[in-house]
């Protein structure tokens, strides 16, 4: 699931990193958050020789929070990952999390990430307690981060996932409120020591350095919801 918003210059990209995982009968959704580049016209020409992908555009913008779970909602496959538009998987992703999945009983596996350019490997505290996890999440002094495409999900874990979470329209630390209903309704976890994803730390993120009340308020909404 890759929400775009924008994204025309790393899109291609992101979306030839989840075809190219070999063995595997792949769905990518790509929820476009109101882009107003060429992201749309690029996601549609690879459309045209790929079946795997699949456009859910929104007429608003509504932020990446809001495109995962219409994405959730939309997704068919036994397991699902989110990715960042500007991000990219590894060629052995799917094949690593498959041999860890022990035939579908793990309902969320964690993994590591290669940040680029610099190429440094990034993996979290392995916290196997969801409350524990929660409160980490929390923290507000040895904070575990909460990012949301670092993890492979099963379809049940998000089935129940989908019927605990509510609308947030988060703009920023969107990955929180997400995070810690996935930590909450998680019955099953493993970690894998490896990286999966390479993590762009080029754009700079969604950080906002001049922003009104109104903007920032928005950007709280999902520790409001947690």
């Amino acid at each position: 699931i890759i929400p775009v918003h924008n994204a025309e210059l790393s899109i291609k990209a992101c979306i030839e990193s989840c075809l190219h995982q070999s063995g595997f009968e792949v769905e990518i959704l790509c929820i476009d958050d109101a882009s107003t580049d060429g992201s749309v016209g690029l996601i549609g020409s690879l459309m045209q020789n790929h079946r795997e992908i699949r456009l859910i555009r929104h007429t608003e913008n509504l932020g990446p929070c809001e495109s995962r779970i219409d994405g959730m909602r939309l997704a068919r496959k036994d397991y699902i990952l989110f990715l960042d538009a500007d991000d990219a998987l590894e060629k052995d992703a799917f094949t690593t999390i498959a041999a860890h999945s022990s035939n579908g009983s793990i309902e969320l596996l964690k993994f590591g990430y290669t940040e680029t350019p610099s190429g440094r490997k990034v993996f979290s505290k392995k916290i196997e307690n969801p409350s524990d996890r929660i409160r980490a999440y929390l923290s507000s002094s040895d904070r575990l981060s909460p990012e949301v495409w670092t993890k492979a999900y099963s379809k049940e874990l998000v089935a129940r996932v989908l019927q605990a979470i509510e609308p947030c329209r988060a703009y920023l630390a969107e990955d929180v409120y997400i995070s810690v209903v996935f930590a909450h309704q998680c019955r099953s976890g493993a970690f894998i020591d490896k990286a999966l994803v390479r993590y762009s730390t080029a754009s700079g993120g969604t950080a906002i350095k001049n922003a009104s009340e109104s903007v920032l308020e928005r950007c709280l909404f999902s520790y409001k919801h947690v």
